[in-house]
């Protein structure tokens, strides 16, 4: 590189000065690389310290290191609903979570209804029968403490008064029961049972479509809150082998535990909208048609 860059340096010996520099800062610049790339003892200990300051240094200095490492990609803050929903769907007897923000539980007596506040977040869970109101206020609890969302913007993540922070609320879905009553016009192939074969294929195919635990396989579960419409079931009941067509369609809202709460639901004949912390349970029905 010495003839390119300088043409009129022609002594490239030991003895030239400007070779020595060159031998010199070579050898510097080696032990650095050299030394950065040595991780040492001392140089540990001082990262562990960093990173979890009530750790007690052991002799497995490397395995201490990589289990606090491990644990710092576990997420214990909430401030997206996503996160909410990730933290309470982590606590066993939780089915199906969502999260509703700027959303209050305000109870009148007896009785209790989601209203719009700013402020507030509300989760609303699906759950099995150890979802009991001490496990649900002590989740609420414990999930509130991680909430790092504030009502101002003036505060900062590491020091967020406790009056300040966002109010939580926990809640457990309440079920409401659909009937889909359905009369099919099966292909002639399949008729031979009354279709109880398509029927039997017909209820599957849309409680797991629209199950809000599980769900159908490529699915999402479906969550508390979300409308059913007919043209959904529609697509799902054209797809059942032997179903030539559908004759006729209708959904019932069979609920009877609507009265303890105000409800904002709205009903059609296009399909049925629960109220937000409702979901549906789905009663099937049908019959052939001989079209």
């Amino acid at each position: 590189m010495i003839p390119s860059l300088a043409p009129s340096w022609t002594d490239h010996n030991l003895s030239d000065p400007g070779i020595t520099l060159i031998e010199l800062f070579a050898s510097v610049t080696e032990q650095l690389i050299y030394r950065v790339n040595r991780v040492t003892t001392e140089h540990k200990k001082v990262f562990l310290k960093l990173l979890a300051p009530n750790q007690k240094n052991s002799e497995q200095l490397d395995d201490d290191l990589a289990k606090v490492i491990c644990d710092l990609r576990i997420e214990t803050r909430a401030i997206t609903a996503n996160d909410y929903e990730r933290l309470a769907g982590a606590y066993s007897g939780v089915q199906h979570a969502r999260c509703l923000p700027r959303t209050k539980l305000v109870k009148e007596g007896k009785s209790a209804s989601l209203k719009s506040a700013i402020g507030h977040v509300t989760l609303v869970l699906v759950g099995d029968a150890t979802m009991t109101t001490d496990v649900l206020d002590k989740m609420r609890k414990e999930i509130q403490g991680c909430t790092t969302l504030t009502i101002s913007s003036d505060e900062t993540l590491t020091a967020i008064p406790e009056d300040n922070r966002v109010t939580l609320h926990v809640l457990a879905a309440r079920p409401l029961r659909v009937t889909v009553n359905v009369e099919l016009v099966c292909f002639a192939e399949h008729r031979s049972d009354q279709g109880g074969k398509v029927g039997l294929v017909l209820i599957k195919a849309l409680q797991d479509r629209f199950h809000c635990v599980v769900g159908e396989e490529g699915y999402r579960p479906r969550p508390p809150g979300q409308a059913l419409y007919k043209s959904e079931l529609y697509a799902v009941i054209t797809r059942v082998t032997g179903v030539d067509y559908v004759e006729k369609l209708t959904l019932t809202d069979t609920g009877t535990n609507r009265s303890s709460r105000a409800s904002t639901r709205k009903s059609d004949s296009i399909g049925v909208i629960p109220d937000p912390d409702e979901y549906i349970e789905l009663v099937v029905c049908w019959s052939l048609s001989n079209g």
